[in-house]
């Protein structure tokens, strides 16, 4: 090349010059889309000529998306400088990718030069580039086109151009059509492979279970271009997943592999269906899984198949209480099948309550219980105060043993399960109310007479109520924490107390003695009670008791107690008191007595005390109670015989020394047929502390019921005598009857009576009070409002016999 054009100092490529009428455009940059035409139809100076060589050096074959490295030779004896533009193309349009190396660019599926590139020592333009092939195997077409310059800086006819034409690119690659991936095949059955290649000869197909790490050899050598082969598996055949390959016997190298197949043989179950808890309501789901591809499935339940249930998963949206039961699954591959084990499905439910706990109020060191109920499957508690979770309080029901004021608050109960979501009770309020108590006890007063009295304490707890007491009476009015009265007189002396109560308890304070003096004046004989009741006691007892404060001066002078007597000497006796004695302002004295009832019933004493210018009285009043007892209230003796004997013991009261028994009488229709044991000797004293016996016997073989009532001086006692009726009493007693209450008051009830004749209750003496004839009722009421207080017999008579019940009245 000796001359350099214009055009080719602007790197233009010979295919891509373009005039216009008044100017030229140069490509100095590179040129794009003239590699197969060149430069016609674009205008370029000079124009195609053979003496602008084009060649492509390189590999004219090459594997699927393998790389080849290419040189582009441009050469022209007259010129020193060249461009070119390249591709690889199909049928549709630029393939491959191509890669920038010497002097070159790529862009768009196609090469060209960087600028404008001058010979070499050999009188070569050389442009290098890459080209990695498309990952389809099949033939392909290069084109390139060269331009040669004299780099003149003139666009004249020195500029010639020429291109390679069509160089055919063999890519090298084979496909495998079929096994499709996830097909399956039953052993026994035949192995269709197919496949497209492009540039082999031979074939070996190989089959693995293993990516190839270990295989087979199916087909040893098979001719490339014939497309398919088919392999008959063997009945042995491991199932499994598998692959096939082809491999190139020519160059002893792998070409391609399938996807992934399944060659199935009798079903295998991988992975049993698991046994389960599932929640109702909620969506659940029990799988199955086999090695055998393409294999059918069929759920039951308890042994009923479920339609619709072919998959390897089967669920429900929502589960039921009908969901539970016994599952398994059949699954069928290549005309076998298989049933999985069976697995237990249960249902639970979630947490929901039935009962909600209830507001407390509870008093302080008193018990509280909050109870909730609910349903559902293995529930767990955990009660909360006022959000949060109490230590230890996890079932139903909550216990706090003994109320604290800390213990009040809002409480409500979580309950959880196997089955979300968890159940929140009620909140609800637990209120403490504290019990009262004193902090300051009332203190003592002295004061003179016009003077006012304050007396007051301090409490805690809540809602309190008072009531002031003044020698243990009610003071009315006197309902505050603060006693308060003004103008006192003696008589306002004494012992106050006050009674502080709410809904969880009484107390009373501790107490104030009041002294009211005078001022000035003369004495005056005062009393503080004049009447004192002293309650029931034995009537043989002996109270030793002592009036405190009895009698008083409330005057402003001395007195001289000049007497001290009882109207009655055998029931109160003084002790220890001696006359005269004087009485300063102000002042009292305790009184000792020994109070002696003597007898049943009420006793009423005086004592009454005397000065020179005046007298007081105090009425003593105790009521005498029967001191005298019997260890059995009947005596039942032998039939049909006389001279039965049968003996009761009596004690007496142990508040009395001793008690003398003084008489025995023998009462009712049976009266005549029973004595008193024939050698008794009245009176018989009956010491406290010991028994005394009475024994009776029968005086005829047969005779009715009679009461034995013992006298003292200090009460009664009695005791029924019968005689033993051989299957009567049994017989009767059998059939249930019931006599209720005993001892009764104002009514007596006979239950049960339907086979009952006739009844008669007679008294002590033998005279019939009630008598009745039930004529099958199962009830009688017997009004006893009228009768005498005592003790009666209760004569029941059926057609098996008479039953005798010893009835109290009081």
């Amino acid at each position: 090349m000796t001359s350099a054009s214009f055009w080719a100092r602007q790197g233009i490529l010979a295919v891509a010059i373009i005039f216009t009428a008044i100017s030229a455009s140069a490509y100095p940059g590179g040129r794009f889309g003239s590699y197969q035409a060149g430069c016609g139809g674009f205008g370029c100076h000079g124009g195609q000529s053979a003496n602008t060589t084009v060649t492509l050096e390189g590999p004219r074959t090459l594997r699927t998306s393998q790389q080849g490295n290419y040189q582009f030779i441009v050469a022209n004896a007259n010129n020193d400088y060249a461009g070119f533009n390249a591709a690889f193309r199909s049928a549709t349009g630029n393939v491959g990718t191509l890669v920038a190396g010497q002097n070159s660019q790529a862009q768009g599926g196609e090469v060209t030069h960087t600028g404008p590139t001058q010979e070499n020592a050999a009188g070569q333009v050389v442009f290098g580039f890459g080209w990695q092939a498309p990952a389809d195997h099949g033939t392909y077409t290069f084109y390139g086109a060269g331009n040669s310059v004299n780099y003149n800086g003139n666009a004249d006819n020195g500029d010639v151009w020429n291109t390679t034409g069509g160089i055919t690119i063999t890519v090298q690659g084979a496909t495998i059509t079929s096994p499709a991936g996830g097909a399956a095949i039953c052993v026994g059955n035949n192995l269709t492979i197919n496949w497209t290649q492009t540039g082999f000869a031979n074939f070996r197909i190989d089959i693995s279970d293993n990516e190839f790490n270990t295989f087979t050899t199916i087909v040893g050598n098979v001719a490339a271009t014939a497309g398919t082969s088919t392999w008959a598996i063997p009945a042995a055949q491991a199932a499994g997943q598998y692959k096939v390959r082809l491999w190139d016997v020519g160059t002893a190298a792998e070409i391609t592999r399938s996807n992934a197949f399944t060659i199935n043989g009798a079903p295998t179950i991988t992975t049993q269906p698991q046994s389960k808890t599932i929640c109702e309501g909620s969506p659940w789901n029990i799988s199955v899984a086999t090695n055998a591809g393409g294999a059918t499935y069929q759920w039951r339940r308890n042994g009923q198949v479920i339609a619709g249930a072919t998959n390897p998963t089967y669920s429900q949206t929502i589960a039921t209480a009908a969901s539970a039961g016994t599952y398994d699954c059949v699954v069928t591959s290549c005309g076998q099948n298989v049933t999985s084990s069976a697995a237990e499905v249960t249902t639970a439910q979630s947490p929901g309550i039935t009962k909600q706990p209830t507001p407390v109020t509870a008093c302080q060191a008193t018990p509280i219980t909050l109870t909730v109920e609910a349903t559902g499957t293995n529930l767990t508690y955990q009660w909360v105060k006022n959000g949060e979770p109490l230590t230890g309080k996890t079932t139903p029901t909550l216990t706090i043993p003994s109320a604290a004021l800390t213990d009040e608050g809002k409480y409500a109960c979580r309950i959880t399960g196997v089955c979300t979501p968890q159940a929140i009770s009620t909140e609800v309020d637990v209120n403490v109310t504290e019990a009262p108590g004193i902090v300051t006890q009332p203190t003592n007063k002295n004061v003179l007479v016009g003077d006012s009295i304050v007396i007051t304490l301090t409490t805690k707890g809540e809602t309190l109520s008072y009531q002031w007491l003044k020698n243990g009476n009610e003071l009315p009015g006197a309902n505050q924490a603060t006693y308060r009265k003004t103008n006192v007189t003696l008589a306002d002396s004494g012992i106050y107390t006050v009674r502080v109560w709410n809904s969880c308890d009484t107390i009373t304070s501790s107490n104030s003695i009041v002294k009211v003096t005078p001022k000035a004046g003369p004495g005056l004989l005062t009393v503080s009670s004049e009447s004192i009741a002293l309650g029931e006691w034995a009537a043989c007892s002996a109270i030793d008791t002592t009036f405190v404060g009895l009698v008083a001066n409330s005057g402003g002078s001395p007195i001289t107690i000049t007497a001290v007597t009882t109207n009655a000497s055998s029931i109160i006796e003084l002790v220890g008191v001696t006359v005269p004695f004087t009485l300063a302002p102000g002042s009292g004295r305790d009184v000792a007595v020994i109070v002696r009832p003597g007898q049943v019933g009420e006793r009423t004493g005086t004592i009454t005390f005397t000065t020179a210018s005046a007298t007081a009285e105090v009425d003593v009043t105790v009521t005498g109670t029967d001191a005298l007892s019997t260890t059995t209230d009947t005596l039942t003796l032998a039939a049909s015989t006389s001279g039965a004997e049968k003996c009761a013991q009596f004690s007496v009261d142990a508040a009395c020394e001793e008690l003398t028994i003084t008489s025995v009488e023998l009462t009712g229709p049976g009266a005549s047929t029973y004595e008193l044991k024939p050698g008794t000797t009245l009176p018989i004293v009956v010491p406290s502390g010991s028994l005394r016996e009475l024994c009776f016997v029968t005086t005829a073989a047969d005779g009715g019921v009679a009461t034995a009532t013992i006298t003292s001086a200090a009460g009664t006692a009695s005791v029924v005598l019968r005689r033993d009726v051989t299957n009567s009493v049994d017989d009767v007693t059998n059939n249930g009857f019931a006599v209720y209450p005993n001892p009764a008051t104002t009514e007596l009830r006979v239950a049960r009576t339907e086979m009952v004749t006739s009844m008669v209750l007679v008294d002590a003496t033998g005279r019939s009070v009630f008598s009745f004839d039930p004529a099958g009722r199962p009830e009688v009421l017997i009004d006893c409002a009228g009768f005498a207080r005592g003790v009666y017999i209760l004569s029941i008579v059926t057609p098996a016999g008479v039953r005798h019940e010893k009835v109290i009245l009081h």
